[in-house]
């Protein structure tokens, strides 16, 4: 089981790497598009859609999983911190559940997204050049593909009666 749980966690932790990566590149490509056009009257071409369509798209959805590890979304905790420890486990293991199967809906409806892109060769074409767009939805894709794994082993070890980390640095 730890294996099963080690390499998504790997996995997760070098997109969520990968995602700040693409945050460096983004600002680097648009502090020279900006200072070229200032200083030289020229843009980069593509500069629009490379960031629309790649860094923001990394940026948001390849650190997911990573965030899901830990426990780093949005929870509302009125009702969760007045219950007990056992309550408490099984309100998680039902809330995982639910999130698995919704994840793992938006993951497929991705993965046909970016294969209907993918056939149709799309792409955007900006200061006369051709850009090809279709891999943005793959990495939209491989976000949601790790954040369901991720899931799937969490709902694993509920159900395995491993103890569910709450926050980070509750144990577990």
């Amino acid at each position: 089981m730890q294996i099963i749980k080690l390499l998504p966690d790997l996995l997760a932790s070098m997109l969520a790497i990968l995602g700040g990566a693409l945050i460096v590149l983004m600002m680097l490509h648009i502090t020279v598009d900006v200072t070229s056009r200032a200083l030289f009257n020229v843009s980069l071409p593509g500069t629009i859609t490379i960031v629309s369509s790649f860094y923001m798209v990394g940026a948001a959805f390849l650190p997911l999983a990573y965030t899901e590890i830990r426990k780093g979304h949005v929870a509302v905790e009125v009702l969760h911190d007045r219950l007990g420890p056992s309550a408490q486990r099984h309100l998680g293991g039902a809330t995982d559940l639910f999130g698995l199967a919704i994840i793992a809906m938006m993951t497929h409806r991705a993965w046909g997204e970016a294969l209907t892109r993918l056939a149709r060769g799309s792409s955007s074409m900006e200061s006369g050049i051709i850009i090809p767009t279709w891999p943005g939805y793959f990495i939209v894709f491989a976000g949601l593909a790790l954040t369901t794994l991720i899931m799937a082993v969490q709902v694993l070890r509920y159900a395995a009666g491993v103890v569910r980390r709450t926050r980070p640095g509750d144990g577990s």
